[in-house]
């Protein structure tokens, strides 16, 4: 497997069929899933469907998803396993577009991360269902395209679905009636009273759009029976400061140390596949402490077992191997003490977990 050595551009253009716009399950989606729905969209070439399958750094992968699902593998795996699970239904239309039907479809076929064996970094490959093909590529009418940087600062998917909905009349006026812009920005059952839906999706959107994408809008709204609003008016201009926005989003895209020690965190550090003992001890503790916070923890357990431990020590480390003494009594107190600490639920549970170890070992020591 060849991954495409490039990265996420913000300049990357997203096209894609008016049919996706129109999908009502990404509403159910994360604000990290949609965007991922649209990094995928802006790295095939719509004109050319072997590009069908994606792949992108794992860091990147990081980035979009946000870097609190790197601290935790289970949730990163948990969450890999959503992305396949996503599924669409897209209306069926006759050629002068009557919806005649629908259709379900699971949105991508697979979902893969590996290391690379020449440059050793770490890839995220996704693919789109082969029945999806037809929206994703040969966009032949029906279509429209954006660049990838406007989504960068949008978080919250009524923000994101309605750029997507008013990007395409940019230059226009277009009517919505409430019932089809609740639909499409997934509001249906959320801002229910008026003044919440205006204070939250348009007016926060109106604001941000000025300042973070290419358009710009104001909106009148239309009155219906008995003082009910019947629909809005949407008037969509290019935005004046579109590239100062654009030139801003790079540095957004910018990437920190931060995410390159999640990436670490999510490929399991090295010393967990020369130590048996600390893979376990990284398994008891669910992923959530580091390389050196797990080696740390380690040293402290073999000094509890064996009061002044040292590496030196002729014949010590084999008995830290799976099924030993040293090893079965090192878990056993991680085990317990783990436990005692998520009970406690202090607000650092690595240095309380380390406090309570030491404890214990001073403990030890004083009745030996």
């Amino acid at each position: 497997m060849q991954p495409v050595k490039h990265g996420i551009s913000p300049n990357y253009s997203v096209s894609k069929s008016h049919a996706i716009t129109s999908m009502r399950e990404i509403n159910d989606m994360t604000v990290s899933q949609l965007k991922m729905i649209y990094i995928y969209l802006s790295k095939i070439n719509p004109d050319n469907v072997n590009t069908k399958s994606v792949t992108i750094s794992l860091k990147d992968y990081v980035y979009i998803m946000g870097k609190q699902h790197a601290t935790r593998p289970k949730e990163f795996l948990e969450l890999s396993k959503e992305m396949v699970r996503i599924t669409t239904t897209i209306p069926l239309t006759d050629e002068n577009n009557n919806i005649t039907g629908f259709s379900t479809y699971p949105v991508f076929s697979k979902f893969s991360v590996y290391k690379n064996t020449k440059d050793r970094l770490w890839y995220v490959t996704i693919e789109c269902h082969d029945d999806l093909l037809i929206h994703f590529f040969n966009l032949q009418s029906h279509y429209s395209s954006f660049k990838l940087w406007n989504l960068s600062a949008l978080s919250t998917v009524p923000h994101i679905r309605l750029y997507d909905l008013l990007q395409q009349y940019k230059g226009m006026s277009k009517i919505y009636d409430m019932d089809t812009l609740r639909a499409v920005t997934g509001t249906e059952n959320k801002y229910t009273r008026w003044d919440n839906f205006k204070s939250k999706v348009l007016d926060e959107a109106k604001e941000i759009f000025a300042e973070k994408t290419d358009i710009i809008f104001d909106y009148e709204l239309i009155s219906g029976n008995y003082r009910q609003i019947a629909g809005i008016k949407f008037n969509i201009k290019p935005n004046p400061n579109a590239e100062a926005n654009r030139l801003s989003v790079y540095q957004e895209f910018s990437y920190t140390e931060e995410i390159e020690q999640s990436v670490k965190q999510i490929t399991k550090p090295p010393i967990l596949e020369s130590s048996p003992l600390a893979k376990e001890l990284y398994n008891i503790c669910e992923g959530n402490f580091t390389e050196k916070q797990i080696q740390a923890l380690e040293i402290i357990l073999k000094e509890i077992v064996f009061p002044g431990y040292s590496e030196s020590m002729e014949g010590i480390e084999t008995t830290f191997l799976p099924g030993q003494y040293g090893y079965v009594e090192c878990t056993s107190y991680l085990k317990m003490f783990y436990k005692y600490t998520l009970d406690k639920n202090p607000q650092n549970k690595y240095k309380y977990l380390k406090k309570v170890l030491e404890n214990q070992k001073d403990e030890l020591n004083k009745k030996s």
